[in-house]
């Protein structure tokens, strides 16, 4: 990921730990989990793979995952486990308390 604004990614990157559980969502469901199994900050390498974008930046803060696993959980199934508001979308990167995580889990 970059580092956002205010390395507000960078920060939620930090968080990372070797044995998480990640989600990624797009149209509107949880559509595979992994586990991340490294994660290392590595600039050169990022601007190797995928240049950079309208702002100068390049995702630089890496995470490799393994045992990746089709999933399909609809986002309105998520909110309701995380009390969140119907009709809320996951967008961007979004690292979860103890307690959150542990429920959808």
């Amino acid at each position: 990921m970059t580092p956002g604004g205010n390395d507000v990614n960078r920060n939620k990157w930090e968080r990372l730990e070797p044995g998480d559980v990640v989600l990624m969502f797009r149209d509107g469901e949880a559509f595979v989990s992994a586990r991340i199994t490294h994660k290392t900050h590595n600039q050169p390498l990022a601007d190797e793979l995928w240049s950079r974008n309208d702002e100068g930046d390049t995702w630089e803060y890496l995470y490799f995952l393994d045992e990746v696993t089709p999933r399909s959980i609809p986002n309105a199934e998520v909110n309701q486990m995380l009390g969140y508001h119907p009709c809320a979308r996951v967008q961007g990167f979004n690292v979860l308390d103890e307690e959150k995580s542990a429920v959808l889990l």
